[in-house]
């Protein structure tokens, strides 16, 4: 949170295009090492962009919105396959070359479109770029933004509860996180 979210979404992006690319060209063991760990240091920043859509949705449907973006990565699951079916016959270079494309796409859209973390920027004391975005948002969903944000409006941030790892076993929220865990156990196999 130092530099702020969208420029660790966009640098991760970056970093996972330009080293999926560089892997096509790779001819040595210890290159295709080094390019597929910098791959996986993107993709360790991936997580950013949920968290920023996060902030836009409703509290009451933000986790079913947030479970159906996970539909994407399923596609993506299905389609590296596909993608290998008609490539590897041809080159392992072509395969990781066509894989790279979505990368660069989804880098330049969310160039384009993620706006900063509102809350980000309300950390940093940036409010009035933080209503501004919220502003945006409000107009791209048909609501007129001086209803809902109007001017002189001055947004604090929240209070931080402290809580502890403990409190996800708590009879509250234990039959949940037991079923999440359940569930990534068994994305692993």
């Amino acid at each position: 949170d130092r530099w702020g979210r969208r420029p660790v979404f966009l640098l991760c992006g970056i970093i996972i295009s330009v080293f999926g690319v560089l892997t096509g060209f790779v001819m040595g063991y210890y290159p295709l090492i080094v390019t597929r760990f910098m791959v996986g240091v993107g993709v360790g920043g991936l997580t950013v962009p949920f968290d920023i859509l996060a902030e836009f949705l409703p509290t009451a449907d933000r986790g079913r919105y947030l479970l159906l973006i996970e539909y994407y990565w399923t596609a993506g699951s299905l389609f590296v396959p596909l993608v290998a079916s008609m490539s590897l016959g041809t080159s392992w270079h072509l395969f990781v070359l066509l894989c790279a494309i979505p990368c660069f796409l989804s880098a330049i859209v969310g160039a384009l479109f993620v706006p900063e973390s509102p809350r980000w920027l309300l950390s940093q004391n940036r409010m009035y770029e933080a209503v501004d975005i919220l502003r945006k948002a409000a107009k791209t969903n048909g609501k007129d933004e001086n209803d809902v944000f109007p001017a002189g409006i001055r947004i604090v941030e929240d209070v931080e509860e402290s809580t502890s790892f403990l409190d996800l076993l708590k009879p509250k929220r234990r039959a949940a996180t037991l079923a999440l865990w359940g569930a990534w156990i068994g994305f692993e196999f």
